[in-house]
């Protein structure tokens, strides 16, 4: 994956808005440009992402759904924004961090 791929989609896009006269709902991308970044300017320009997730060739390996620690395999509880882990434990948010990649 190259970290720089993900820098890259949003002034693409936004070059797009410039210089074409139609709006693209459908965005199709590969998994070096999956970031959250682009998924939340995808999400606020009212655009639809599909983008290959980075952990997807590891993801249909049968062991990796075994992986406890990983949060896609984890029960997600949106109204409280917690997971719930394999050992019935749960995992609450306890402090948010913002970064740029």
């Amino acid at each position: 994956m190259n970290a720089h791929n993900q820098m890259t989609l949003i002034p693409f896009l936004e070059k797009l808005i410039e210089n074409l006269p139609k709006k693209y709902l459908h965005i199709i991308a590969d998994a070096g440009y999956e970031s959250e970044e682009n998924y939340v300017y995808l999400h606020g320009h009212g655009q639809k992402a599909f983008i290959k997730p980075q952990t997807y060739e590891a993801m249909k390996n049968r062991n990796y759904s075994k992986i406890i620690g990983k949060r896609e395999n984890m029960i997600y509880d949106t109204e409280k924004d917690e997971y719930l882990c394999a050992n019935h434990k749960k995992l609450a948010v306890v402090g948010k961090t913002t970064r740029t990649s």
